[in-house]
């Protein structure tokens, strides 16, 4: 499962016929125990090592939110990292004590060898969707983060004293763009497992802030319709790859029962 946002429903689901759920989940607070129960736990090496070796350094940090993955183009960073053979630890910063991971949701102040440890632990993990039965996609947000020096988009706004790096840019993706690094991600998955059906839905989670500035109502209206586009495209192209309609079932459905 990857992406910003993923119904419990959807992991109890994929426990139950016996699928490795990838997880990416925002509304949940759960600790790392019971996504243990859910899931085959010796494939899920990461949790050991933010949960168990670390979890006193980061005691807010070890939840199944950390894997969060919002734009297409920084999901398309956890597969291509690994067809093209790159060094994991380029993903991380480091500037005056605090060292920060770009592609999930993961700062530690003073200790970069930690980072440096969890950060290889979440690329080997990333490899499961390698030989994964079902993937599973949600697109989330069209307002990204690039950064110059490095040719990467990042999964986030850069934190603290980063932000001020002119390397750092903010932009904003078109159609074209999204569609490329959709489709990439799933010709990359493919070339090591072929066939493997995919899932593409869109997060109905609206935007609570704009960097682009204006109306976030507005902003919000746009990327959403924008990654729609995307996912009807994409499921009209390639073969095996289904859209879920997760965001019209929220934005048509009475208030109170979302």
């Amino acid at each position: 499962l990857i992406g910003p946002m993923m119904k419990m429903s959807w992991l109890k689901l994929m426990r139950l016929s016996s699928y490795h759920a990838l997880v990416g989940d925002r509304t949940s607070r759960l600790d790392w125990a019971t996504v243990l129960d859910w899931i085959d736990a010796p494939a899920f090496g990461v949790v050991e090592a933010i949960s168990g070796r670390y979890g006193e350094v980061l005691p807010d940090e070890p939840q199944i939110g950390i894997f969060n993955k919002y734009t297409p183009p920084s999901i398309h960073n956890d597969v291509r990292w690994h067809a093209e053979s790159l060094d994991p630890l380029d993903v991380l910063y480091e500037r005056e004590g605090l060292c920060w991971n770009s592609q999930i949701h993961l700062k530690s102040p003073g200790d970069p060898a930690m980072m440096r440890d969890i950060t290889r632990r979440v690329f080997d993990y990333n490899r499961l969707v390698f030989s994964a039965d079902l993937v599973v996609m949600t697109l989330g947000l069209v307002e990204a983060w690039y950064d110059r020096e490095r040719g990467l988009y990042l999964n986030e706004k850069p934190p603290g004293k980063f932000a001020l790096d002119p390397r750092f840019e903010f932009r904003t993706l078109g159609f074209d763009d999204c569609l490329q690094a959709v489709s990439a991600y799933i010709t990359t998955v493919r070339a090591s497992n072929p066939g493997v059906p995919v899932v593409i839905t869109v997060s109905p989670v609206t935007l609570a802030t704009t960097m682009r500035g204006g109306d976030v109502r507005v902003r919000n209206c746009y990327s959403k319709s924008l990654l729609r586009a995307v996912t009807e495209q994409v499921s009209l192209e390639i073969e095996n790859v289904h859209y879920f309609p997760s965001y019209e079932m929220a934005t048509l459905s009475r208030r109170d029962l979302v």
